[in-house]
């Protein structure tokens, strides 16, 4: 939900009303309908107490709408709670600038309710599949998170309450505890603390954001981009096709892209100048891999054919693509999987 609205506030002029979905043609861009669409899912969530419940484990089918079985619903938790006060402050952030006042005031009231539950209730924990908890089976994965985890949903939501509101409570908060984030611990800029350390950057730039606090985050971050894995890295040609990163793992173009995204925040945050072209031109090639320029000659995209691609990923490991389906494989179904999914790498 966070990356959806981010992704719209950065740069609104390149989300149309044409993804062929059925919202399409409303007048409302089309990623804001979807966020709409998961928004009341998550108004939907949250009990009367400003608590969120954790997790829901719905039944699967392909397509998703012919699923039948019964949805679990887990506990409330803090950090669910904590997760959300984020998204809808910074979703009455957007549906304010969008003339949509009265969805704003919603949200809004639903991350103060939401906060202030957690700041009353700092360590209400529950895990889903868990065989010791009892809850083997309900959701995949563990969507609970630690203290840090916690920590990062906390500053997230501060900061954008603080933005909504400018109740010094929210920034004093923030002021108190951002420095526990390990870029500033640190000094060091890696993919795989992209929100923790885009949350800090988007403070830096926020209006009455505490001048100190401001200055010494942009240091930190122009300090860790020139160390060894970021800017150094590209400026010598570490990586042959010009996507250096350090550590792969599994899924790990999802790091690759943030590791793209480190260097167009360079230019996009405007405080590090003798850089901002260099970053652009690594963000860039960052999104060539991401197009072709990797090992395999592929698209890392799926189903792009029709898009000019002549080599892009025919299938993906997910349930509502799996063998057998109409959306299994672009050489052997009906239709392959959607176009343009990232798979995972």
């Amino acid at each position: 939900m966070v990356e959806l609205l981010r992704a719209y506030h950065e740069n609104p002029a390149v989300w149309t009303d044409d993804y062929n979905i059925p919202e399409s043609g409303n007048g409302t861009p089309d990623i804001i309908d979807e966020v709409i669409w998961g928004m009341d899912h998550l108004l939907r969530l949250q009990v009367e107490d400003g608590s969120m419940i954790s997790v829901v484990s719905a039944a699967g089918a392909s397509p998703p709408s012919s699923a039948t079985g019964q949805s679990l619903y887990g506990g409330v938790n803090t950090s669910a709670t904590l997760a959300a006060a984020g998204a809808f402050a910074l979703g009455s952030k957007i549906f304010d600038g969008l003339g949509r006042a009265a969805y704003a005031d919603t949200l809004a009231a639903r991350s103060i309710k939401a906060w202030n539950w957690a700041t009353a209730n700092p360590a209400v924990i529950w895990k889903n599949n868990d065989q010791a908890s009892g809850t083997k089976g309900i959701a995949a994965g563990q969507q609970e998170v630690d203290d840090y985890g916690r920590l990062k949903y906390k500053l997230r939501a501060a900061l954008y309450l603080f933005q909504i509101t400018g109740d010094a409570q929210y920034r004093n908060y923030f002021d108190a505890n951002y420095d526990q984030i390990h870029m500033i611990q640190w000094t060091y800029v890696y993919p795989f603390e992209d929100e923790e350390q885009d949350l800090l950057l988007e403070y830096s730039q926020s209006t009455g954001a505490t001048a100190s606090v401001k200055s010494n985050i942009e240091n930190k971050f122009k300090t860790a981009m020139d160390k060894t894995d970021n800017f150094p890295s590209y400026e010598n040609s570490v990586d042959p096709f010009r996507a250096y990163l350090k550590d792969y793992t599994w899924g790990s173009n999802r790091q690759k892209c943030s590791q793209g995204i480190s260097f167009w925040e360079v230019d996009h945050f405007g405080f590090y100048p003798a850089k901002s072209d260099l970053g652009l031109e690594a963000a860039e090639d960052y999104i060539h891999y991401m197009h072709g320029v990797n090992p395999l000659g592929m698209v890392y995209l799926t189903n792009m054919s029709d898009y000019g691609a002549e080599r892009s990923a025919n299938e993906i490991y997910h349930t509502w693509f799996h063998e057998g389906t109409d959306w299994d494989n672009v050489s052997t179904s009906l239709y392959g999987p959607p176009p343009g999914i990232v798979p995972g790498g």
